[in-house]
């Protein structure tokens, strides 16, 4: 009894810690208690002994449910065997998280079988196993438990939108036929037809399709179709899919964004360059004055010249080109935006896009504006830059040492003196202007466009994580950028010039009241190097014209590098100078050119040159060291130094002669820009008129002999033979699917034939299955009904056997039982053995064979 017991409590301690887990549900038949049972008896009963005796009872009867449950799971499995259920292969993991694993706040949903089907799948969202797959049989014991389908997690995401993420196809089919709302929206408003979008899964885009999804369906204010949300994610196959389904191009979000400007602003290269192929518009404007063209110079320089290809379109019959300049300049001043976005000539400067700023559009765009105002703009700079140098010039010329006035002789210099100072001090103030409203102006942008990144925050999914990431760098990085004043290293030239100036005229007014030789010279050498400055502020000006712009370029590349070269020179130059001094210098010999630091630095200089120094003097003074220090010295600095940097300058004037015509425009540019921001209203309305009138679009000359370079037809022409053959191969296996769909009725006969052996082959498992089972029923009652045998245990049963042909079990009968024989031939009575002593309790019988059958 005490072990009967102790095994009862273990399989009850057992039993609990089960319930405790969150897994499977299978299905469980109930126990039935027929009235004047065995079991109504010892229901009655009490204590300890009799509730193990009960649940040996229930032990024992349920073991005749095990063959059903396999019968029932059998069926299961050949209902979904040839569903595909595992999950989706792809390369890389998708950074969307899934659905949670928590249920919807709501009261309505908030019940057994809702919250296991969220969990089941929130379960399956978190499971890092590749092989992993859902069981259809389990799905369809909760649903049938009551479970909604369209039952959402706390972000308002269903089952189906978990499935459309990274399940089979077949899995969302399950679930559409069992009634799952395809076009559910969550809190965001997407739904499956986004999530599918999203990934990129093509074949689950045509499952929800097929099955009633609709194609524009918006998010939640945001306003965002499927389209978008492809876009969004490069999500190229996904894109050409819903839009070969009819899913408009143009579409646009809250903002006015169309896929292609939303694809550009999240950097998006492959879906922006699939847009432009399906003829997408990189001029569209949104509400905040941009354009997909202008971000995608910004981003994806390659993808921006196929989108400035639209704006240039060529007739050859009529030997006519058009360019339209008119969608590369931003809106007209009364549009209303306080803060314009940049126009694409802006980002191309400021990004330095030599590539782009040689596209025919930029080319011709930077042509008309030469022409309207450009040129004049530039040769006013000149003039009023030249005038500035010569009055400079001239005034640093007549300068005598000590400084003397005598009027009215010297009446003009006094006047340059003044005029020269004034245009001094307009200069300075212009580029205090100039500063000030780069500065304000890029401030304005600044927080422009983080308060336009910020709107989208409240868009972000939970579950998306890398949406809100995204915004964040995009926000970081805006903040780390400076007004580009300062790029331009020309205007920190400029204030060398200014500050060199105003020192010079402060010393020359201090000299003139203060009798000091020394301040006068001192005042003059200053000067004299100024002036050489002031002179190449020239270049500043001179660049706007194609002609110098390279060089002037060159130039200020081979003070890099000359820079460079004095680095590495001065790691040599040093250490031998001071070897040289200990040698020859100072009181330690007698050369006269190393006497003193400077002579001995400049003589190391003309070494340096291969110019005259005193090698006698110095092999008398010491002759080994003379030949070490020289010799070594001269393979250094002459032989290795020198055509180190000549080699260093050919490298950079080969550079920039390459690109020489793309240098000189991208100069012109600049120029040209800095003149437009200059601007009054009425001059930059009467441009504004212009490009409305005559550029909208342009139309020039075609001549029939101009070709474009052939590397860009022959890529181009790659790109449309891969195309081409993608379509081809997509046409191919269409038709081979519907070639196999029409055979199918040939194999129809086949399949009914294989289905009727199948089920005849079934149904015989089914009939033996079911003798087994009374068979077993019998020997349950008989153990039952018999008391225990008498000697303790149970005793074995003899050989059963029919008599006649096997048994099969009636068609029409379900309840007929075969006439059980003995071995020995006599009948099998089935029911109480009369053995003429009193029956022990089934109590004490489980007492004497120690627990239950099985």
């Amino acid at each position: 009894m005490s072990s009967s017991a102790d095994n009862g409590q273990a399989r009850n301690s057992k039993k609990k810690k089960k319930k405790g887990k969150v897994g499977k549900v299978f299905p469980m038949h109930p126990v039935i208690i027929q009235t004047g049972s065995d079991q109504e008896e010892l229901l009655k009963r009490s204590g300890k002994g009799h509730k193990d005796l009960l649940e040996t009872t229930h032990k024992r009867n349920s073991a005749a449910n095990v063959i059903t449950n396999y019968q029932m799971v059998k069926k299961g499995v050949d209902k979904f065997k040839n569903l595909k259920c595992g999950r989706r292969s792809r390369n890389g993991g998708s950074t969307v998280r899934g659905i949670d694993a928590s249920i919807s706040p709501d009261p309505l949903s908030a019940n057994v079988a809702n919250a296991e089907l969220i969990g089941y799948f929130g379960h399956l969202a978190t499971s890092t196993d590749p092989n992993i797959s859902i069981d259809l049989e389990y799905l369809e014991l909760i649903l049938s438990r009551g479970a909604d389908i369209n039952c959402t997690d706390k972000y308002g995401q269903t089952a189906l939108h978990e499935i459309s993420r990274t399940w089979d196809p077949d899995v969302a089919v399950f679930m559409i036929e069992r009634g799952s709302n395809v076009n559910q929206a969550d809190l965001y408003g997407r739904t499956p037809l986004h999530v599918a979008a999203a990934v990129d899964f093509p074949e689950m885009i045509k499952v929800l399709l097929e099955n009633g999804a609709y194609i524009e369906s918006l998010t939640e204010k945001e306003m965002q179709s499927p389209l978008h949300y492809a876009a969004r994610n490069d999500a190229c196959e996904s894109l050409r899919l819903l839009l070969k389904k009819g899913a408009q191009l143009h579409i646009r979000d809250y903002k006015g964004r169309t896929p292609l400007l939303l694809a550009a602003e999240l950097d998006r290269s492959e879906t922006s360059n699939v847009l432009l192929e399906m003829g997408a518009r990189s001029y569209d404007v949104d509400r905040t004055g941009h354009t997909a063209l202008q971000v995608m110079v910004t981003k994806m320089p390659a993808v921006a010249k196929e989108g400035l290809n639209q704006l240039y379109r060529c007739d050859r019959a009529n030997r006519k080109q058009y360019y339209d300049l008119h969608l590369l300049e931003p809106l007209p001043l009364d549009s209303g935006i306080e803060v314009p976005a940049r126009t694409v000539l802006q980002s191309i400067v400021l990004y330095n896009q030599l590539e782009l700023i040689m596209h025919p559009v930029c080319r011709q765009l930077v042509e008309a504006k030469w022409e309207k105002f450009g040129r004049n703009g530039a040769f006013k700079q000149l003039a009023f830059n030249l005038l500035f140098i010569l009055m400079w010039t001239v005034l640093a010329c007549s300068l005598k040492s000590p400084f003397e006035y005598k009027f009215p002789e010297d009446i003009w210099r006094l006047i340059l003196e003044v005029c020269g100072g004034l245009l001094t001090i307009y200069q300075i103030v212009l580029e205090l202007k100039e500063f000030s409203d780069s500065k304000k102006k890029f401030i304005a942008w600044r927080n422009w466009r983080i308060t336009e990144i910020e709107k989208d925050f409240k868009f972000c999914h939970p579950q998306w994580p890398q949406e809100r990431q995204y915004l964040d760098q995009e926000v970081a990085e805006i903040k780390e950028q400076a007004p580009s004043y300062f790029a331009d290293k020309w205007n920190l030239f400029d204030w060398l010039i200014y500050i060199s100036l105003l020192i010079v005229t402060l010393l020359h007014v201090v000299d003139i009241f203060v009798d000091a030789s020394g301040l006068s010279t001192a005042t003059q050498n200053i000067f004299a190097i100024v002036i050489i400055f002031v002179w190449l502020r020239l270049m500043k000006s001179v660049r706007a014209f194609v002609r110098f712009g390279p060089f002037i370029v060159m130039l200020g590349l081979v003070a890099s590098d000359f820079g460079t070269f004095l680095y590495l020179y001065g790691n040599f130059y040093i250490p031998y100078a001071c070897a040289f001094w200990m040698t020859y210098g100072g009181n330690n010999g007698t050369i006269p050119s190393m006497q003193t630091v400077d002579q001995l630095m400049y003589s190391l200089f003309r070494i340096t040159l291969v110019d005259e120094y005193d090698y006698d003097g110095m092999r008398q003074e010491n002759v080994w060291m003379t030949y070490i220090l020289l010799v070594t010295f001269l393979m250094i600095s002459a032989i290795l130094c020198i055509n180190l940097l000549i080699a260093m300058l050919s490298n950079t004037f080969q550079r920039v002669y390459d690109n020489a015509t793309a240098i000189a425009i991208m100069q012109q540019t600049k120029i040209i820009l800095s003149i437009e921001d200059g601007l009054g209203k009425k001059t930059k309305r009467k441009y504004f008129d212009y490009i409305r009138e005559f550029c909208s679009p342009q139309s020039l000359y075609y001549d029939d002999d101009m070709t474009s370079e052939g590397g860009d037809d022959l890529k181009k022409m790659t790109f449309q033979i891969k195309d081409s053959l993608e379509e081809l191969d997509e046409f191919i296996r269409e038709e081979q699917h519907l070639a196999h769909n029409g055979n199918i009725s040939g194999l129809r006969a086949e399949i009914e034939d294989l289905k009727q052996k199948h089920e005849e082959g079934l149904k015989k498992v089914n009939n033996d299955l079911k003798v087994v089972q009374e068979l077993l029923k019998a020997v349950l009652e008989q153990r039952s009904d018999r008391g225990g045998g008498g000697d303790g245990g149970i005793r074995t049963l003899p050989t059963l056997s029919t008599h006649g042909e096997p048994y099969s079990v009636p068609t029409g009968n379900q309840s007929s039982v075969p006439q059980v024989m003995m071995a020995t031939g006599s009948p099998r009575f089935i029911g109480r053995r009369d053995t003429g002593t009193p029956k022990p309790s089934l109590l004490a019988e489980d007492s004497i064979d120690g627990g239950p059958i099985g």
